[in-house]
Formats: structure tokens, sequence, C-alpha cells
């Protein structure tokens, strides 16, 4: 799986399928190739021990995540419970993540979730096909980027940006044309790769722009 500016492509007959992100690190998918997108002040990310210890589970959200995030600030309901199928990809494996603090969001591929860690917020989307896919940044980084998580193919464009409380949100098309665009209840936007070239996302820490890949972009192991 790639970190930092590089990326991995995955073929499965004519779909090629992916997730991108702006944060620094990429969990467990099955059926997704995974790889970040690039994004201006993204910081390289940590060198992870393999015999390091594991982390346990968060037993809460933790408070500048709720600061953050106004997801996290709403009671949570059964209809946020990931299914079973896909606990194992947001486990406490990783991340201190606590799958049981989960909630739901709406994405193009079914019903996705954010889930929080010990100082990381993750985004878990399903793959149209089979399987999940799911990426992560630090607490510190959404609060000032967001994050953001796509699939790209043949037949499914999409692009997931979970956007931190009070930011400014704006898509960019290839013709340069900027329009701004206005988060949902859980402050997450959703935008067509294949329409848009880039998004940012603007706070009172800066602005941060993730450029967005669409199948054409990807043909060939080509990125940009």
């Amino acid at each position: 799986m790639g970190l930092g500016g590089g990326g991995m492509l995955s073929a499965r007959g004519r779909r090629v399928r992916r997730l991108v992100s702006g944060g620094i690190a990429v969990g467990l998918v099955t059926g997704v190739a995974v790889v970040p997108a690039v994004a201006e002040d993204a910081p390289e990310p940590d060198p992870v021990s393999p015999t390091a210890a594991q982390p346990t589970a968060i037993p809460a959200v933790q408070a500048d995540q709720r600061e953050t995030l106004r997801i996290f600030r709403r009671a949570r309901t059964a209809k946020d419970a990931l299914p079973a199928e896909a606990v194992p990809v947001a486990s406490d494996a990783r991340f201190g993540r606590n799958p049981h603090l989960s909630r739901a969001i709406d994405t193009p591929t079914g019903k996705g979730w954010v889930v929080p860690g010990d100082d990381v917020v993750c985004v878990v989307v399903p793959d149209p096909v089979d399987g999940y896919g799911t990426s992560c940044a630090p607490t510190a980084v959404v609060e000032r980027d967001g994050l953001t998580v796509g699939i790209v193919g043949d037949d499914t464009s999409a692009a997931i940006t979970l956007v931190p409380d009070g930011a400014s949100v704006s898509t960019t098309d290839d013709a340069d044309r900027t329009t701004a665009v206005r988060p949902d209840a859980s402050g997450v936007v959703v935008t067509d790769p294949e329409r848009t070239d880039s998004i940012a996302v603007r706070t009172d820490n800066g602005t941060s722009e993730t450029t967005l890949l669409d199948f054409d972009d990807l043909q060939g192991g080509q990125s940009r």
C-alpha cells in the first residue's frame, strides 16, 4: 500500500478501483486498491515498528474530535453500527480505533462510516462490488485539512471528503472554474472526479487542496 506522494493501482478486468486520501495512513482493504491523493500540506508519515505494542481501543470519542467534527456530537444510534464484516476493517489493531463509536455517513456506494481512534480519525467506504477500504489521518490534520477518500473507476467515480467544522469548501473543474460547496449534515462533501479537478478546504489554519483522479488519470498506471 502506498503512502506519501506515491501510488498503487490494481486492475480487475476493465474496472480499476482505488481509494485516495489526504491523510497519512491507509488501512485494510478488500477488493479495493488504496493510494493517497496529493494534499498540499500532508505531513510525512512516521515509521511504525512491526514489533510495536498494539494500541487498545479508545473508550470514548476524544474531546478534540467532538470539537472538530459535528458528526461526533450527535448521539450514536443503531443505524451507525458497522456490519459484522466491516468491523475488522476498523478494529483497534491500528490506531486505537473503536468501531463501536462509529457514525454512519452517506456515500455513492452505500453507507460509510467515520471511526475515531487515539488521536486519529478514519473513514470507511464500501466498495461497490465487495469489501471495504479505510483511510485515516491524525485528528489535527483532519481539523486543518479534512480527509478525502475516493473511488475511481471506469464505471464508478466519487470522492468523499470529511470536512472540519467551520471550514469553507470549494471545487475546481478542469476549466479552472471554482464552485463553493456546502457539506451535508454529517460534514461530508461528495464530488465526482470525472467533473472535478480538485477540492479545497479552507480553515483558520490555511488551505489544503487535494487533487482528485479520474479513470483517465489512472490508465497506464499513471497518477499526477
